[in-house]
């Protein structure tokens, strides 16, 4: 008689060495640099998100302010251990959320003495498109933040906070903001959905970190078996 079995298979796959030098490049010479020649540098994977499709989402945050870091680079792994890499963006990412079409938005933040938000959207979470906010806001005079992000079908929805909070809607696909009332924020009816890296659904990228190896693994056991992405935990000042 015969039997049927279901082969499970383990795939390993690291970071291209190339963009490991990039970013210990910029974290080097851009900005101001985590110490002196030599000195270690802990690369920050606190954003990282499981899609849709199952792949991987990092926001690889780099080191290039003072050991902090105001600087990432968006890094997709699909669950066949393929690599995509996009740019090097400004600032910290903050919101993270994607419409029913796919269409991903995301906040960051750029601080050093204050803080101000930039805003981008993508189609695939790797190439990111700058969007332009609201001119004259005067929600603070140093630090001012994206507090909602609201994506229904006919608008775009904005909220900042600072010393005063203030609230945006344009019709898409125009980019015409007016300041509107908050409540004028249809809240019940957005469409994009707040991602988040808490993995506690069956199938999502789960973080280890082994320092001895320098190593930072991410982990997702499938049917057809685990996949482990592998990138460096720290680099060293050039």
């Amino acid at each position: 008689m015969a039997c049927c079995y279901h082969v499970h298979s383990d795939t390993l796959t690291r970071i291209d060495p190339n963009y490991t030098n990039q970013i210990q490049q910029y974290a080097s010479f851009n900005g101001w640099p985590c110490g002196d020649k030599g000195h270690p540098a802990e690369i920050i994977y606190d954003q990282y998100f499981t899609l849709g499709d199952g792949s991987l989402l990092v926001f690889i945050e780099i080191p290039d302010y003072l050991c902090s870091s105001n600087s990432f680079m968006p890094v997709l792994v699909d669950n066949e251990g393929n690599w995509q890499y996009g740019q090097i963006m400004e600032g910290v990412p903050s919101l993270f959320s994607v419409s029913p079409d796919g269409t991903y938005w995301l906040t960051t933040q750029w601080s050093i003495e204050g803080s101000y938000p930039l805003f981008f959207k993508s189609f695939n979470g790797i190439h990111w498109f700058y969007m332009g906010l609201p001119d004259g806001r005067d929600v603070d005079c140093c630090s001012e933040y994206i507090a909602k992000v609201c994506k229904t079908e006919s608008h775009l929805y904005l909220s900042f906070e600072g010393e005063r909070t203030k609230h945006y809607q344009t019709k898409m696909p125009q980019f015409d903001w007016q300041e509107i009332p908050e409540n004028n924020i249809p809240t019940s009816t957005c469409l994009n959905k707040q991602l988040s890296n808490t993995p506690t659904d069956k199938g999502k990228w789960i973080k280890n970190t082994d320092e001895s190896l320098n190593e930072v693994r991410f982990v997702q056991n499938g049917p057809q078996g685990t996949t482990i992405v592998v990138l460096p935990y720290r680099v060293r000042m050039l």
